[in-house]
């Protein structure tokens, strides 16, 4: 994994669960970090879904050496 974030995403008029619900449906895990925030990770990826309930912001590390 890269030293820092590489990844930085934000949505509108979106809740956070469903955001969760979807990476979990593709095969991701999501484990509660806080009372209202998010980890979402994978084999290539660790991720953070937290901010507002329906305006979340996504930023974390991704490993793009996966993709090439």
């Amino acid at each position: 994994m890269p030293g820092e974030n590489n990844f930085y995403a934000s949505f509108s008029n979106v809740n956070k669960e469903h955001i969760k619900k979807a990476f979990e449906h593709e095969g991701w895990r999501a484990r509660k970090v806080t009372w209202t925030d998010f980890e979402l990770t994978n084999n290539w990826s660790e991720l953070i879904l937290e901010g507002e309930d329906n305006c979340p912001l996504l930023n974390g590390l991704l490993n793009y050496s996966k993709f090439m």
